[in-house]
């Protein structure tokens, strides 16, 4: 996996005054495969399970709608964050889903979705008020390219801003760099080497067509054309014109 494609992204609260957040986020990555990802606050029971279900199967759909053939389909993943009831002792089945409990999991023995639980405790609210100031900077410093060299005037933004140097002054980042200029590279290659084959074809058959009408004269000068001039030999090749006019519309042009 190289590339993921946001799809969906959604995240508000249930009301104006909510302090519980609701997750709707569905990524894709360069094989095709879905990934959801859903906030569970409450007990996760048989009708969590089914809606767990229905939702990752939509992707399954979307598969299709893509233009996959049934045998060509990727497991959809999803990643439930579950702040509910601990999972303990979860031992019934619901239809072919089974629960593990080491592992905070559900997986479907045979088929195309897979679930996993991320369970997490859930903290007192914070008062906002507080730290939205923090939070409106961060947002602020990566508006754009520049703002976060700036120094910040929060504790929140100074964290965040140590974080980003840490990354930025890591093997990790260092690795990420080199892995993307030697993937640009590659690519830019390919769509040069891709190009080339496209020109030559084109020089090839301007060749075979104006021999086919002026077989008695010389063509090395088509070799030597440009894109632009091929196109001009394309457009005059069918016009009822001397060889020695045909050779001056298409040089001149």
């Amino acid at each position: 996996m190289s590339v993921v494609e946001v799809v969906y992204c959604d995240t508000y609260g249930l009301n104006k005054e909510s302090s519980k957040m609701v997750l709707d986020v569905v990524v894709k990555d360069d094989f095709g495969r879905y990934y959801n990802f859903e906030m569970q606050n409450g007990y996760i029971g048989k009708d969590e399970l089914g809606r767990f279900q229905l939702y990752a199967m939509r992707l399954v759909e979307r598969q299709l709608q893509d233009g996959k053939n049934y045998g060509e389909l990727e497991k959809v993943i999803q990643l439930i964050i579950y702040t509910g009831s601990p999972v303990k002792n979860y031992d019934h089945d619901y239809h072919i889903a089974r629960l593990y409990d080491d592992q905070y999991q559900i997986m479907m023995e045979k088929g195309l979705l897979e679930f996993h639980i991320l369970q997490t405790q859930r903290m007192e609210a914070d008062n906002m008020e507080l730290k939205s100031e923090g939070i409106r900077e961060v947002f602020w410093m990566f508006a754009d390219e520049e703002n976060h060299k700036k120094k910040p005037k929060t504790k929140l933004g100074e964290e965040v801003v140590g974080l980003y140097e840490s990354y930025q002054n890591s093997d990790e980042f260092l690795t990420y760099c080199n892995i993307e200029r030697d993937r640009l590279i590659i690519k830019s290659r390919m769509m040069q080497s891709e190009k080339k084959g496209k020109e030559e074809e084109k020089r090839k058959n301007c060749l075979k067509i104006a021999e086919v009408k002026y077989p008695d004269s010389s063509l090395e000068w088509l070799k030597t054309c440009t894109m632009e001039q091929l196109d001009k030999v394309f457009e005059l090749i069918f016009q009822d014109i001397s060889y020695e006019e045909f050779k001056i519309q298409v040089l001149n042009n």
